[in-house]
């Protein structure tokens, strides 16, 4: 049903005072409630009657709950749109004794509460209420005393009322037998992913919109909270990527709706929206959720697992991607990750910036990708002589994508030599070799020869930093890679006892807490550590009292 007839049919609706009872069913999230509410603001000078309430039926749990719900949430026609205040509420109770003759007293009288309630029942009369959520109510309240409560609403207090719900839902079986001998007129609410985007991003959000109004058409997102999580998600996020290449920030928030997409639409579509922990490359619960949806067929599995990389790919997003993984973290958290999510972006920045000063690399991937021509010998050759002329600037990460097209399409001999000339450039840089530094190899390296070669180069070439520098390097921070861990791990409790007594004035503290912080993912080096601090407290008193500051 489109959108204009909807609306049409609201408003024929709320012109008329005669008793009817109208549903407008639609999926979850799809924006019933926005544009019925939307309909009633823009349309309260027109209606025919005078009262409105809006109930949810979201946890309540009897009649007695629902009716008081409509007293408390009744309002007049003009204070549509208005949050309810006490001193509404006050003249409104107020109002709907005189107007069942009783006198507001200020005697306290035994039974009053039995008396508020019959009265309240009374004034609930020719008026509109709306009950929204139908399929969320509580056990005690069951679809046919609703539809009761529903029929006695309009053929004996004169009121029209609307009911919005997801007739897809379960657990609404008796709506069903019942809803046509209450029912009078039926809405089914299907807008266009346009028409819920629209509804869902104020004026003020054109920067968003623009970012990600393509996307979220091609994934067809209809539920208009989804899209507002987005938005919610995408303004966090682009104060932390402004000063970066526009690449960057275009990758970043693609990520971000992706992500978004997987987390809160996958249940609504389970065959076609990959599930989040597939898309985080989550491998243990994204096995158990694939033999969930596989009732444990192994073939069915695999071809799901490759169904959902390929929507995924379809789409411009891996799920062997650090960056990716970062801001999908982000959306099931609630918040972004900055010390680890900016160092990445620095990385993905400086990979652009390569690209573009690197004029040769960036026309080889501009072959790459931009058709469908039969020219693999012309991307070969552009490809070699990319890498060869960006070798000396290039991270093992970026190169190793550049490999894994020419091993692909050429074979071995090629993709190998090319290592061996990556390696040999960055002999006299061995952290450039380290597939484990997050700084100079943010992202990880796919191509499995390339990855084993740079970690038995980086055995043979490395040396190790020496302990101070390897707290000063990471001092104030709290990022680290494996190799540093090793350094501090191959010390003694005696050594870091030495160690730790070097420090002096205002460097002490942060060195020592750096060690601590490094300690947290090796047992023997934690153990050693407290240790030492244990023994320097032991020294004295006083050191007792400058090491408590640790918390050992």
């Amino acid at each position: 049903m489109s959108m204009a007839l909807v609306k049409e049919q609201i408003k024929k609706f709320l012109k008329s005072e005669n008793p009817e009872v109208l549903a407008i069913k639609g999926r979850w999230g799809v924006g019933k409630t926005y544009h019925w509410e939307h309909s009633l603001k823009t349309l309260k000078d027109e209606m025919a009657l005078n009262s409105y309430s809006y109930v949810s039926l979201f946890g309540l749990n009897s009649l007695d709950e629902l009716k008081k719900a409509v007293f408390e949430n009744k309002m007049l026609k003009d204070e549509i749109g208005n949050k309810p205040t006490v001193k509404q509420y006050a003249k409104k109770l107020t109002g709907m004794l005189e107007d069942v003759n009783i006198p507001v007293i200020s005697n306290y009288i035994d039974g009053l509460g039995s008396v508020f309630n019959s009265v309240s029942y009374l004034s609930l009369n020719k008026m509109i209420i709306c009950f929204d959520d139908l399929e969320r109510r509580s056990e005690g309240l069951s679809i046919k005393d609703f539809l009761g409560i529903v029929s006695f609403f309009k053929e004996q207090k004169d009121c029209k009322i609307v009911i919005l719900l997801n007739e897809d839902a379960s657990g609404l079986e008796d709506y069903f037998i019942y809803k046509e001998k209450v029912i009078d007129k039926q809405l089914h609410f299907e807008p266009t992913s346009k028409e819920c985007f629209d509804a869902a991003f104020e004026d003020n959000d054109k920067e968003v919109r623009e970012h990600i109004y393509d996307l979220c058409m091609r994934l067809d997102i209809k539920n208009i909270r989804v899209l507002r999580k987005i938005a919610q998600h995408i303004r966090e996020i682009l104060p932390l990527v402004d000063t970066y290449h526009t690449e960057v920030r275009r990758e970043v928030i693609h990520s971000m709706v992706i992500s978004s997409w997987c987390y809160y639409c996958h249940s609504s579509n389970v065959d076609d929206i990959p599930h989040f922990d597939f898309a985080m490359n989550k491998k243990k619960s994204n096995t158990f959720v694939l033999n969930l949806i596989c009732n444990g067929d192994e073939e069915k599995v695999k071809a799901k697992e490759a169904e959902w990389e390929e929507i995924l790919f379809n789409h411009g997003y891996t799920i062997h991607n650090a960056l990716n993984n970062v801001i999908a973290e982000g959306v099931e958290q609630g918040f972004i990750d900055k010390a680890r999510f900016e160092p990445l972006c620095v990385a993905k920045d400086k990979e652009y910036k390569v690209r573009e000063e690197n004029h040769l690399l960036s026309f080889a991937w501009d072959l790459y990708h931009g058709s469908f021509d039969k020219n693999q010998d012309q991307v070969l050759f552009a490809m070699e002589e990319g890498l060869r002329d960006a070798v000396k600037n290039i991270s093992a990460s970026q190169f190793s994508d550049g490999i894994k097209v020419i091993r692909t399409l050429s074979g071995d001999s090629k993709a190998n030599s090319l290592i061996d000339l990556f390696i040999l450039t960055h002999q006299y840089d061995p952290e450039n070799l380290n597939v484990n530094n997050l700084r100079t190899n943010s992202f990880s390296v796919e191509d499995e020869i390339f990855n084993k070669k740079l970690q038995e180069a980086y055995t043979r070439k490395r040396v190790d930093k020496k302990p101070i520098d390897v707290l000063r390097s990471r001092k104030g921070g709290n990022t680290f890679n494996d190799s540093d861990v090793n350094v501090l791990a191959k010390l003694s409790v005696d050594e870091l006892k030495y160690l730790f007594k070097t420090f002096n004035g205002s460097e002490q503290t942060p060195l020592i807490q750096t060690c601590l912080m490094l300690a947290r993912s090796n047992t023997q080096l934690m153990k050693n550590t407290k240790q030492a601090l244990t023994d320097i407290g032991k020294e004295s008193s006083l050191n007792s009292c400058r090491v408590a500051k640790f918390n050992l």
